[in-house]
């Protein structure tokens, strides 16, 4: 990955992480490198390691018909929780 790229906080995983084939793993690395998407808004941030008031919510980007979840800090940027859905 890009040396500029957002770096996970490795606070855990709620799903699945490990790619079941080139598309999923090609999918993960462009999410990962610039993550984008949409904000989830009818998804509660309930996980008390990414907590709603702390500006933390669900993002959802789809690449090539693969559905992508994470979790990005709208106050500080940061993201985390990089999982297929």
């Amino acid at each position: 990955m890009p040396a500029d790229a957002p770096k996970p906080l490795g606070r855990g995983s709620t799903g699945r992480t490990v790619p079941e084939n080139l598309t999923e793993q090609l999918a993960m690395t462009e999410v990962r490198w610039a993550p984008g998407g949409r904000v989830l808004t009818k998804v509660p941030m309930t996980d008390p390691r990414w907590e709603a008031e702390d500006g933390w919510v669900e993002m959802q980007h789809i690449v090539n018909g693969v559905n992508i979840y994470y979790v990005r800090n709208t106050i500080a940027g940061a993201v985390d929780d990089f999982k297929f859905q």
